[in-house]
Parts: C-alpha cells; sequence; structure tokens
C-alpha cells in the first residue's frame, strides 16, 4: 500500500475558496459569474423601507417571576384559647370611623350634597298647606288649642316666632313658614338677581335653606306666570305630523325622478320612478334625457299599465319640477265628466317633495346600489326594470301579506277588507308632556315659521313666543290623526299644540324688580370693580 501522501498527491486538487465553492454550485464557470454581476449592476438596488428593517437580535423579554402562594389558615382553625382576650380591644363604631379617618392615606370621606331635607319636612313639602290653613294653625299655637288636622303630625315642629309660623329642623335650624306673597317675592327676587340661579331646581333649593314650605311646584309655578320667563321659555320640538295620506282605493298616482350619482359610478342617466299610492304598484324607466318628450313616453308607458288592471288613474301628484311638466298632458286622456276643469296633477309646495315618491325612489337607490357596489354593472337601464317587477310582487304584510299586483286585482269588496286591516304607522299622538288645551285658555303664539322650526337654524336667543295673548276658540281634530288636533286663536291660520304656549289662569305678573342689578360695567382693561362686590382682591391694568 502507498503511503498516504502518495495516494493524496494523485488526486485532483480542489480549491476550497468561496468563489470556487460557487462556481462548483451553479455548475459553470466564472463566466458565469461576471454575466451575473453584469445584469445585477443594470437594475437599481432595492430600496429598504424604515419599517422594513429588521433587527438581528430581538430582545427578549423577561420572563415574570413566579408568585409564592401563601395558604391563608381560616378563621376557624385558630383555637379561642390561643386569643388574649385581656389584650383585645373591642372599639365602638365611632371609634372605628375615628381611627380610619387619623391613619395616613386613608380615604377621606365623602361630602354629602343635596338639599339634607328631613322625612317630616318632605311630608310637609308635599302637602303644600296654603295661606288659610298656616294662619288656623298660627291661631291655635297662639290661644294653645289643638292643632288642626294637617298640622297635627308636626306638633313637634311647629312654632310661633315674631308673630309667624316656624318650622325647626332636626339639626335645631328655625326656618319661617311662607305666605302666597311670600313664595313670589322671593323667587323673583332670585330670578331677577345676576348673583342668583334662574331655573326651578336650583331656586328650589336656594329657598330651602330660607324658608319652610316652598317646593319645586311653588317655584315652577311661579316662574311660569312670569312675562319675562313666557317669552324667554323653551320651545318643543314636536314629531312630523304633516304630509299624512290614507287613501282607499287606487287611482292616486305620484312621480318623480332622480339622478343616479356619477360620483358613485353610474352613468349619467335619468330615472322616471311612478307609483299607485294605495297598492305601491310601480313603474322604474331610465330615460337618455329629461325633456318633454322622453318624460312623457314614460309616463303614458305606465297609465297604460295601471289602467290595464281596471282602474282609472285619478290624479298625479308631483312636486314642481320642470322635468314634471309632462304630466299634465300624459294624464289629460283620462279626465272624466265628474273632473270638469280641476287640475289633474296636484303640486307639492314649492322646495317641498311628495314623501311618498321619495320614499320609493330611496328605496330602487338603496337596490341599485348592491349592483354598483360590488362592481357587477354600470348602468341603471340594465336592472331598474327588474328591481321595479320585484317591488311589485312583494308581499305587503300592512296590506294582508299581498302584492302590488295582488291588491290591484281586488275587488270593492276585497279592498273595503285590506283597509279594515290595515294599521296607519304615521299616526302620533301630540307632544308629550305638554297640558292640553282647551276651549277658553289663554295662550302664546310662537313666533317661528315652519320653515324655521324644522331647520332649527335661527341664531341668538330672542324671545320666541308673542307678547299678545290669545284665547282658544276652537279645537279641531285631524280627520286622518284622531290623537292630534288644531287649534283657532282668531288669526287667518290654526296652530298646532306645540306652536301655543299655555298660560296657567290667564294671569301674568309683569311687574319686575330692579333693584337687584347693580348697573356696574366690568370690562377687561377698563373698569376695576369694587371691593364690595369682588372681594378684597386690588385688580391691575
Amino acid at each position: 500500500m502507498p503511503r498516504r501522501s502518495s495516494r493524496l498527491a494523485k488526486k485532483k486538487k480542489v480549491n476550497m475558496g468561496e468563489d470556487a465553492l460557487w462556481y462548483r454550485a451553479i455548475g459553470a464557470g466564472k463566466d458565469a459569474w461576471n454575466e451575473m454581476i453584469q445584469i445585477a449592476a443594470d437594475d437599481p438596488p432595492p430600496v429598504i423601507k424604515p419599517w422594513q428593517k429588521k433587527k438581528l437580535f430581538q430582545k427578549k423579554v423577561p420572563r415574570p417571576k413566579p408568585r409564592k402562594l401563601y395558604r391563608k389558615p381560616a378563621a376557624i382553625e385558630i383555637d379561642e384559647k390561643e386569643i388574649d382576650f385581656d389584650l383585645a380591644e373591642m372599639e365602638d363604631a365611632q371609634g372605628r370611623v375615628d381611627r380610619i379617618v387619623a391613619e395616613p392615606g386613608a380615604p377621606k370621606p365623602i361630602p354629602q350634597g343635596g338639599d339634607n331635607i328631613s322625612r317630616k319636612r318632605k311630608h310637609l313639602l308635599f302637602m303644600n298647606p296654603g295661606d288659610a290653613p298656616i294662619q288656623a294653625a298660627m291661631v291655635s299655637l297662639n290661644n294653645n288649642q289643638p292643632l288642626p288636622a294637617w298640622a297635627s303630625p308636626f306638633r313637634n315642629q311647629l312654632g310661633m316666632s315674631n308673630g309667624r309660623l316656624t318650622w325647626r329642623e332636626q339639626e335645631g335650624t328655625i326656618l319661617p313658614f311662607a305666605f302666597k306673597h311670600d313664595k313670589r317675592r322671593a323667587v323673583k327676587k332670585l330670578y331677577f338677581d345676576p348673583r342668583e340661579p334662574a331655573t326651578i331646581v336650583p331656586i328650589a333649593s336656594k329657598l330651602y335653606k330660607k324658608w319652610a314650605n316652598i317646593n319645586r311646584r311653588n317655584v315652577r309655578v311661579i316662574l311660569q306666570s312670569l312675562e319675562t320667563y313666557q317669552l324667554n321659555r323653551g320651545r318643543r320640538r314636536p314629531p312630523d305630523i304633516k304630509n299624512r295620506m290614507f287613501l282607499k282605493n287606487p287611482g292616486m298616482l305620484a312621480m318623480d325622478m332622480f339622478f343616479p350619482s356619477v360620483n358613485l359610478g353610474w352613468e349619467k342617466t335619468n330615472v322616471l320612478c311612478c307609483m299607485d299610492t294605495w297598492s305601491r304598484y310601480c313603474g322604474v324607466y331610465v330615460l337618455d334625457t329629461k325633456r318633454f318628450a322622453d318624460a312623457l313616453k314614460g309616463m303614458k308607458d305606465f297609465l297604460a299599465k295601471f289602467a290595464s288592471f281596471g282602474h282609472m288613474p285619478r290624479r298625479i301628484l308631483s312636486d314642481k319640477g320642470s322635468d314634471m311638466a309632462a304630466a299634465k298632458h300624459a294624464i289629460e286622456p283620462y279626465r272624466q265628466a265628474r273632473d270638469k276643469n280641476n287640475p289633474m296633477v296636484l303640486h307639492s309646495a314649492t322646495g317641498t317633495p311628495v314623501l311618498i315618491i321619495e320614499g320609493l325612489n330611496a328605496q330602487v337607490q338603496r337596490r341599485m346600489q348592491v349592483f354598483r357596489t360590488s362592481e357587477l354593472i354600470d348602468m341603471a337601464s340594465q336592472i331598474a326594470h327588474e328591481i321595479a317587477d320585484q317591488i311589485n310582487n312583494q308581499p305587503r304584510p300592512d296590506r294582508g301579506g299581498l302584492s302590488p299586483i295582488q291588491l290591484l286585482q281586488l275587488d270593492a269588496e276585497g279592498r273595503a277588507t285590506i283597509n279594515r286591516l290595515y294599521k296607519d304607522k304615521t299616526v302620533t299622538r301630540e307632544v308629550p308632556g305638554l297640558r292640553p288645551l282647551f276651549v277658553n285658555d289663554t295662550v302664546r303664539l310662537l313666533k317661528m315659521t315652519r320653515k324655521e322650526q324644522e331647520q332649527n337654524k335661527i341664531k341668538g336667543f330672542a324671545p320666541k313666543w308673542s307678547k299678545r295673548l290669545y284665547t282658544v276658540l276652537r279645537k279641531t281634530r285631524l280627520r286622518k290623526n284622531e290623537f292630534v288636533f288644531r287649534y283657532d286663536i282668531g288669526l287667518p291660520d290654526t296652530y298646532y299644540r306645540h306652536e301655543l304656549q299655555k298660560i296657567r289662569g290667564g294671569n301674568v305678573d309683569q311687574v319686575v324688580p330692579n333693584q337687584y342689578v347693580r348697573y356696574k360695567e366690568v370690562v377687561i382693561g377698563g373698569y376695576v370693580p369694587d371691593d364690595d362686590i369682588y372681594g378684597e382682591e386690588e385688580w391691575e391694568h
């Protein structure tokens, strides 16, 4: 056997350098490496964004130390013999409270707010005795006679001082009883004082500390009798009680036009919606333009289809838009002798939509948007007629589960049955929280137009109610909404309940005290107020 060195010398030498190993791995020579380098030089180097940089080593999160579990011995395991009763101090409740408060870091006792009225006094405020019962109790105390029935439960709290009936609270405070004129003077003194509150609850809280028998109801009644308070009183925004419509037979049609938004990806087009307001039978027509001829063609087609069910078109409801001008010509062939020269197209007020057809417009557009969001179509003409067909065949729960087409196929008896089963969901009640009005009641009128009431965009806090007082002359129930009334106050128009403020008893207190306003201006950088108002601090310019 030859020597190892001689045997190895006969073998091919292998270069273990990095370059040589690379050539061996790819099975090519140095030329392949140069070619690869040339390709990489032609391409721009990759840009690594700051958020794409990764740290080579991540810092290990230290593991939390395991908590030692201590077994708390149960109280039952403690033998009573081990307790030294001689050293155990049994503290009372007050001592425990004092110890907790005195300990450092102990929670501070929460200050008790509120009016702090005793139970007996709450009973008194609930009874609210008038001037005559108070005078009867005063006579009984002065003559050492039995107290009246209302004062018997309060025999320990009642007394006399300086010729006035008084009340003794639990903490020893003596409060006088107020007569009717005292209550009014006390409330007005606070209301017309800029340094005092001006609403019911804060005023009542203040008077609880000065008088024994003034409650919140007294404060509310007195404030509501002041002319200044009445003129600036807030209004109630009622539910929508307008545009109610209930029909018993088909024939009253509604028409309108909408325009799919180009910003949402729709092709620019015009969509005409027509419907029967009783059955909700509809037609949706896509028009190239909103010109007279195109709109007329769509309207005539819908009227012909509707008449094919055996019903005569009676009227068309629409707004005053120029695109609805063709409606007059479309329905004119259906005019009957009983119509005479009456208009066949009924328009809403300027700028006011016909809500029932606007609801159909919204329903069609919501259905169309499904196919636009999913990017299936971008032309309304491809699905508008199919959406209308689906609506016409969809059962209506509020109409006995019948579809619009089935409703149009009913006879007079069937329509009467459906009308009896129908429940009008639009029926609303008058504004809750407002007292009902009756004939001969005194009211103030809301100085806001219907448009201002709906938009609620009036700036400032000018008086909202009329200075003049009115009397309710007539109360009329709405024909289609039995829970809502309109009131006649002697003006050309009638008004809803929320537009009238009821004046309790018809009495108005117009006397305004002015001795509580000091008429001293306080302007930053100018006037230096007196020390008696704002303290002893000196103000510097």
